[in-house]
């Protein structure tokens, strides 16, 4: 499994993205931030979700991976008693995912 989520991430980290539209290349950072959290790197995972949403903020699978990786975040967090700034991406998320009309 490890193998095949090399393989997809490697596949993503070399497309090209000057012939895609605004969407299209927020979608593959969304896609990125999937397969780097579950190949366990969650800072770039973090980073390409942000991305995502950066480049194309009506993306609204951009917006809810983004939010269930914060949720994610904010559970382990709060399991040491820690939260940081990430418990604010998380309800930004929640916020932002229903205007975007899906």
């Amino acid at each position: 499994m490890k193998g095949e989520l090399t393989s997809g991430l490697n596949l993503i980290n070399s497309t090209n993205l000057e012939y895609f539209s605004v969407k299209h290349k927020a979608e593959i950072f969304r896609l990125k931030g999937d397969f780097l959290l579950k190949l366990n790197d969650c800072e770039g995972a973090n980073l390409a979700y942000s991305n995502a949403i950066s480049l194309f903020k009506n993306l609204p699978k951009g917006w809810i991976s983004w939010g269930n990786y914060c949720d994610m975040v904010c559970i382990c967090l709060f399991q040491v008693h820690f939260f940081g700034s990430i418990f604010f991406f998380c309800l930004i998320c929640y916020k932002f995912w229903p205007l975007t009309g899906l």
